[in-house]
């Protein structure tokens, strides 16, 4: 059968039959499916090919420096080749090829799962591309890598390789906060890997290299994000640019005030209902001569002047979480991993399923109650779920009866998925 003849081809050629599934699942998405962009993908491509000032450029938006003078000098190589979307497809089929070469050498078994998984993956971050979920895929990568290159005391090329997937999602979403909710979700994966070792020195001895490498890669981040910030302000204009725009996320990315709450404070600064229904409700912000950064900054007081304390409830939570992974691909692929957990029952599995939904749901609670909560921080946090439990559960504990019942399991979900379209 073929399942057969897949696990016993992975024995012998992980990292081939890793390529060539990967490439495999990547040709029929494409074929199927028509790639699309995130507004702010579009802003930064109109940017970056000329499309404001008539030359290439590299001081994009929302990512470093570093990423624009990489895509520029490769477009001045190539002008032909659209590099802001195929240097992401190549950097996202790279992570996924090493993920899973890592996955099957743990597990033999997972050969069928890993074609399975690139489907899913190759829709969510590909076809519905965004450079914020690109650098979560390549952040969640990295720190796989890393996990097994510590845990195993591999050679210095995987430390380099996790390194390098961290660096190029750190370049391409230039963003501290962003760096560290992808950290604080594998804290859990550092837990799993603490509880595994036995003596208390390699407990200890683990721990410390762990924290060596997170202060590093904070530190890495840090000076990123300085030295493009830096950058940037070396232009008056671009200056001034960041300032409106940091003062216009202080409002549109989180909980816009309401007009009718907030009638008169809206009315004092000179905005009626038409012109709110015109920023905030169909998004149409080009009025510049108004919508200054003093104006974003008024708006933005008027939630903290009048905010009243209250306690983040379980059902608001819970309500938020239903709204947004009812259109998220990677929930199919978790609903389907959680089953194989709980099928291959055992102690460790359990533990496994356990630490990891823990540190998601205070890592969710955590963004949630920060007003972050977006489709593409769902998809990250929860593919960075799955990777740690797959990477982790005993697969050998599933019996050859839940092997069955877990296949039209998993057919039922994915013909759930496709009458999406």
């Amino acid at each position: 059968m073929l399942y057969e003849r897949i696990e016993k081809k992975t024995k012998k050629a992980p990292l081939l039959i890793s390529i060539l599934l990967n490439l495999l699942a990547v040709i029929i998405i494409f074929l199927l499916f028509e790639p699309t962009m995130k507004s702010d993908d579009y802003d930064m491509c109109n940017l970056l090919y000329g499309g404001v000032n008539g030359q290439y450029e590299s001081q994009l938006l929302y990512s470093s420096i570093i990423w624009g003078k990489m895509l520029v000098g490769l477009l001045h190589i190539f002008p032909s080749i659209a590099w802001y979307a195929v240097l992401q497809y190549i950097l996202i089929i790279c992570a996924m090829i090493w993920v899973d070469v890592i996955l099957l050498k743990r597990n033999m078994n997972y050969g069928t799962w890993s074609f399975g998984l690139a489907l899913f993956l190759t829709y969510e971050f590909m076809i519905r591309l965004t450079f914020s979920k690109t650098a979560g895929i390549l952040m969640i990568a990295g720190y796989i890598v890393l996990l097994n290159a510590i845990e195993h005391k591999r050679k210095y090329v995987d430390f380099l390789g996790g390194v390098f997937f961290l660096f190029m999602g750190m370049i391409i979403r230039l963003s501290m906060n962003y760096f560290l909710m992808v950290s604080a979700i594998f804290f859990g994966a550092v837990v799993l890997s603490s509880i595994k070792l036995k003596e208390k020195k390699q407990v200890l001895k683990q721990m410390v290299t762990f924290g060596c490498v997170g202060i590093a890669l904070l530190t890495m981040c840090w000076g990123i994000t300085k030295y493009s910030l830096w950058y940037y302000g070396q232009d008056e204009k671009w200056e001034d640019y960041l300032e409106l725009n940091s003062a216009r996320a202080s409002v549109v990315d989180y909980s816009i005030p309401d007009y009718e709450t907030h009638e008169d404070d809206y009315k004092k600064l000179g905005i009626s209902y038409n012109d709110y229904t015109m920023w905030f409700v169909n998004a149409n912000r080009g009025d510049s001569e108004r919508l200054t950064s003093e104006m974003y900054q008024k708006i933005a007081s008027f939630a903290k002047k009048s905010e009243i304390k209250k306690k983040v409830s379980i059902t608001d939570i819970s309500r938020t979480f239903m709204n947004y992974i009812t259109n998220n691909t990677v929930t199919y692929i978790w609903g389907i991993v959680l089953l194989v957990g709980l099928m291959a029952m055992s102690r460790w599995n359990v533990l496994v399923l356990g630490i990891t939904l823990l540190d998601f749901v205070f890592c969710y609670g955590y963004m949630y109650s920060a007003g972050r909560i977006q489709h593409h921080i769902d998809a990250v946090l929860m593919l960075a779920m799955i990777y740690i439990v797959l990477y982790y559960l005993q697969f050998d504990r599933l019996l050859s009866g839940n092997t069955v019942k877990l296949r039209m399991t998993i057919l039922c979900l994915t013909l759930v998925f496709f009458q999406r379209f």
